[in-house]
């Protein structure tokens, strides 16, 4: 089993027609849950049953508009993700960055697209691919929003109150472990890499004019679960577990901004990434 309790802050700082900044904060905690492990072969599950990997980081999120209905779009990360309290090693070990810059096209104010690189860790170790975004209201109540191969989501809107995703997306992390973990004596720079597929159905309701809570449901499907001995792409796999399928289900509680302070920047896509 996984759990993960996640808290972001997320606001504008500049918002104006013609540039556009978004910058955020968040926290997250996460931990693996085996099940009885009794056998000396399994040392390591034994180590990071119940641990808690911890991430915490920044975002900023940048949006140029042209004066030819095109924009530049930037999105920057730098999180610590690991044992990163425990004082073993210094902080830079435990410094992921994430950057996507992007070039876009808006044909109206129901369809922008765009092309891009990013280089993440959606998919557990660090990768470069291309991203190619497509937003695009079909009429006033469904929706698509999409930054392949990281999500694509539809969106139905039952009403300016209440909103329906069905989601497919892939989402991923690596954690620089502690150093000297049973198991793991020895290796310099532990590392845990984890990716999985998730497909989902949630449902968001406002319940104030500021307040909104959104309950998901859905499958996820592994595609990475291993231990290695850096952090590089091509570092040596030391450990690679097989994870099967499971259900997923998560609950939000969330505060948005006025509509007035969001509205020229909800135009460009994508979303997230």
């Amino acid at each position: 089993r996984n759990g993960r309790l996640e808290f972001k802050v997320r606001f504008p700082v500049f918002n104006k027609p013609y540039l556009s900044v978004i910058t955020g904060v968040s926290y997250s905690q996460e931990q693996f849950h085996f099940g009885k492990i009794e056998s000396e072969p399994y040392a390591v599950a034994k180590s990071l049953d119940d641990r808690s990997l911890k991430s915490a980081g920044m975002q900023v999120h940048v949006i140029k508009p042209t004066l030819s209905n095109t924009y530049f779009l930037l999105r920057l990360s730098a999180d610590l993700n690991g044992d990163f309290m425990s004082g073993d090693n210094a902080l830079s070990e435990y410094l992921k960055i994430s950057v996507a810059p992007m070039y876009g096209w808006k044909r109206s104010d129901d369809l922008s697209y765009a092309v891009g690189l990013m280089y993440g860790y959606i998919f557990g170790r660090p990768s470069i691919y291309p991203l190619l975004s497509y937003n695009r209201n079909f009429n006033t109540k469904l929706g698509l929003e999409s930054a392949l191969p990281a999500y694509v989501r539809l969106r139905y809107s039952q009403h300016d109150r209440s909103f329906w995703y069905a989601n497919v997306n892939i989402e991923g992390a690596s954690y620089r472990l502690k150093n000297n973990l049973p198991g793991l004596e020895g290796i310099e720079k532990p590392h845990l890499h984890r990716s999985g597929l998730v497909s989902s159905v949630m449902f968001e309701h406002e319940i104030h004019n500021w307040l909104w809570f959104s309950v998901e449901a859905g499958y996820r499907f592994n595609l990475l679960f291993n231990i290695t001995n850096s952090p590089a792409r091509n570092a040596e796999v030391l450990i690679k577990s097989k994870v099967g399928t499971a259900p997923i289900f998560g609950i939000s509680l969330f505060a948005v901004a006025p509509k007035k302070k969001t509205r020229s920047i909800e135009n460009y896509g994508p979303k997230q990434l």
